[in-house]
């Protein structure tokens, strides 16, 4: 694949987006959100994709006609629109081949992504077949005959693009269930006696997929509808290979204290126990009693070992930290309970179904897993369902499937099929930590505490980037955790280090709320980081977090995504950037600036002098306002208006409560600002005369038409607090004056 900067030409969807060819120079993702609605008109969100992909076959190669583009489903998430085709070749449907058009509300297409499968032999199709689907799932009842239970689906006849994916079964622990390494075994044996295809060969295949209960497991096998031979078998359940578990959301994390252990006394680990309301309970059942069944969860012994699940006449769920039934309290309130914060942030249509959980699960062993429907949870050491994190990184899985079916397990090369719910955990339990430079940064400290875990707990303090040696080498939980630690950063920027508590937990809601959308915006299975980086840029309101996005993103070296060449700030204490002021963004200090009415870049004087000495305004004398412009890109800027405007009224909303701070120069020229280490280039003077005393402010506004402000791209009739632009941008600047009598 390559990016537009390979190529002389663009293709022919728009001017200004971001797209990526392949070698034939045909589109495989284009982006681009400032385009124009398509129409005034309502539309069927189905028809207008359709339409956009048709007027641009050509850019894609394909026929107009698009005769072997089946429409499968249209996503709303949060109001964000994803309509979905998928290819089909003489009737059959194509493995993995989806093309994926976004778009808004008021019908702005800003994004396509095709996975469309180009030089399929025309010899592939039905009557090829040689072997029929009883045939197919025969050879699965064979390969899966170990299981006592199991769920064979219908065979289908599909076109499978062989490849690598890393899904082949395995044996995930030291002592895995009889039934499972008895299959690993088999089905190891069934694929090394078969020729495999080269990579990228398109084979006429039957798909079976097998659920299997005891031990859980969600299982793909492939049968070549020519030679009759298994062809693939793919493991799709998601795991979490954490080693440890907890509270609310764990002992450590609430403590401050990782040398607690399974071995610590119940009465310190009781301690850490939060009093907490269990809502959405059920009705007591025909015997009297409550159990912890609700609409989001409900508790299912459906794998080994057995244990009653708890009931009781009153429904009060109290146990010791210790205890077997307080990891069915646990998971059922932490799932409850996530589950009505999604609805909260507007995300009443993802994970509808209640979800099965079995706390104690995987015949003891220390792993767990999800098939998107129900949830299992080991033990090893330290259960796993007694630790908070864990649970909902697996619930994590489940809503991935809610959104997109097998991208629990389809995106591990982009490091989102664990890196997604690893980021809920890490980001939704933030405000938990006692002591967070002892916690804060470890995934599942309490199931991977040091003492009782045999491997040492993955983190989201990573600071790799996704061009670099790490990112390379790294397996899918690595890439899980280098993801995580990536939106971490982004989180922390938009206010996650904050003391001030409501803007953290704005920060949390909003970062959630984007990669959710974002998800929903992607491919199940192949998406690339390009791709998911870009939808979260699509699922931001108005573009206000846009540019923190980018910058996170380039600085991490995401492919597609480098630092702007014009970048004009004003100099807040940092250069320009949006965490640390020397720019390293070290996870041990904030990435926050938690005022941001103290720049020193906008000065007043009485003289008529930049240079004069800065002073105290006060009510009813006139004085001069300066600004300093620099700019941290690599070209100079070209042409950059300066605006500067006084607060009319406490909200400070953006327009309606800003007025200009001087009427008879709105906007002063910059001709060019040189790009660092130049000094910059001060703008001035604004004549103010402070009406009165008290607190005064001052924002400024640099416009450029290489480097725009969001105030200049904010749609028409726009109300923005001034908190959810200056902290964002650096092209905004806010100072804070006291002005005296």
């Amino acid at each position: 694949m390559k990016d537009v900067h390979d190529r002389e030409r663009r293709p022919s969807l728009t001017p200004g987006g971001r797209v990526v060819v392949d070698e034939a120079e045909r589109v495989r993702d284009w982006f681009d959100l400032r385009v124009p609605p398509l129409t005034a008109q309502a539309f069927a969100p189905d028809d207008l994709a359709r339409g956009f992909l048709a007027r641009h076959a050509g850019a894609f190669g394909w026929a107009p006609a698009l005769a072997d583009l089946r429409p499968t489903a249209t996503l709303e998430v949060a109001g964000a629109l994803s309509v979905r085709f998928a290819q089909e070749h003489h009737g059959l449907p194509v493995d993995a081949s989806e093309v994926i058009v976004n778009l808004r509300p008021d019908s702005r297409v800003h994004s396509v992504y095709s996975q469309y499968r180009y030089g399929i032999p025309a010899t592939l199709r039905p009557a090829a077949a040689r072997v029929d689907a009883v045939h197919a799932r025969q050879v699965a009842a064979r390969l899966t005959r170990m299981f006592a239970q199991r769920a064979i689906g219908p065979p289908r006849l599909i076109v499978y693009p062989y490849r690598e994916h890393g899904l082949r079964p395995a044996n995930r622990s030291r002592r895995p269930p009889r039934a499972r390494a008895a299959f690993v075994r088999a089905a190891r044996a069934r694929l090394a006696r078969a020729p495999r295809p080269a990579p990228g060969a398109y084979v006429l295949a039957w798909d079976v997929r097998v659920a299997t209960r005891r031990p859980l497991g969600r299982w793909r096998v492939l049968v070549d509808a020519v030679s009759g031979r298994t062809l693939d078998v793919l493991d799709e359940l998601a795991y979490a290979t954490g080693r440890g578990r907890v509270f609310d959301p764990n002992p450590i994390v609430t403590s401050g204290d990782p040398t607690l252990s399974w071995a610590t006394s119940t009465g310190t680990l009781n301690k850490q126990r939060a009093r907490v309301d269990l809502e959405n309970l059920d009705p007591p059942g025909v015997d009297g009693k409550y159990r912890l069944d609700g609409p989001w969860v409900n508790m299912e012994d459906y794998d080994l070992p057995t244990y009653a699940e708890p009931a009781r006449k009153t429904p009060r769920f109290e146990y010791g930290a210790k205890s077997r039934k307080f990891l069915d309290v646990m998971a059922y309130f932490h799932i409850d309970r996530f589950r009505r914060y999604l609805d909260a942030l507007g995300f009443q249509d993802v994970a509808t179904a209640s979800v099965a959980v079995d706390p104690q699960g995987q015949e003891g062993l220390d792993q767990s897993g999800t098939d998107g429907v129900a949830i299992t949870f080991g033990e090893g050491r330290v259960p796993d369902a007694s630790d908070a994190m864990l649970i909902l990184h697996e619930y994590g899985h489940v809503i991935q499937e809610s959104l997109l079916p097998t991208s629990s397990t389809g995106n591990h090369a982009s490091g989102l099929s664990e890196g997604f719910p690893d980021f809920l955990a890490a980001v939704y339990y933030d405000d938990k930590h006692a002591d967070p430079a002892k916690t804060r940064g470890l995934m599942f400290s309490w199931n991977s505490n040091p003492t009782d875990g045999f491997a040492p707990a993955r983190t989201y303090d990573l600071p790799h980037r996704f061009d670099g040696p790490e990112w390379a080498a790294a397996n899918a939980y690595e890439r899980g955790a280098i993801w995580c630690s990536a939106m971490f950063e982004l989180y922390r920027k938009l206010g996650g280090d904050a003391t001030h508590r409501p803007t953290k937990l704005a920060a949390r809601d909003l970062v959630i709320r984007l990669h959710l959308i974002a998800h929903a915006g992607i491919h199940p299975l192949g998406a690339t980081l390009t791709q998911v980086v870009q939808q979260l840029e699509a699922a931001d309101a108005h573009g206000l977090h846009g540019k923190v996005i980018r910058d996170t993103f380039a600085r991490r070296g995401a492919p597609g995504y480098a630092l702007p060449p014009v970048d004009v700030y004003v100099f807040d204490g940092r250069e320009g950037g949006y965490g640390t002021p020397d720019g390293r963004d070290a996870f041990t200090a904030s990435l926050w600036k938690q005022d941001v009415g103290d720049t020193p870049d906008v000065w007043v004087t009485a003289g008529a002098r930049a240079g004069d000495t800065p002073v105290a305004p006060r009510a009813g004398q006139a004085v001069n306002l300066w600004v300093r412009v620099k700019n941290r890109g690599t070209l100079g800027s070209g042409p950059v208006s300066v605006k500067a405007f006084r607060a009319t009224a406490p909200a400070m909303t953006w327009p309606a409560d800003w007025a200009p701070l001087d009427p008879a120069t709105p906007a002063l020229p910059v001709p060019d600002v040189a790009p660092l280490p130049a000094a910059g280039v001060v703008a001035g003077p604004f004549a103010w005369t402070p009406q009165a005393a008290g607190t005064a402010h001052v924002l400024v506004v640099l416009e450029c038409a290489a480097d725009p402000a969001v105030t200049e791209t904010l749609p028409a009739g726009a109300a923005v607090p001034h908190l959810d632009l200056v902290p964002f941008d650096n092209n905004v600047a806010l100072r804070r004056f006291a002005v005296a009598r």
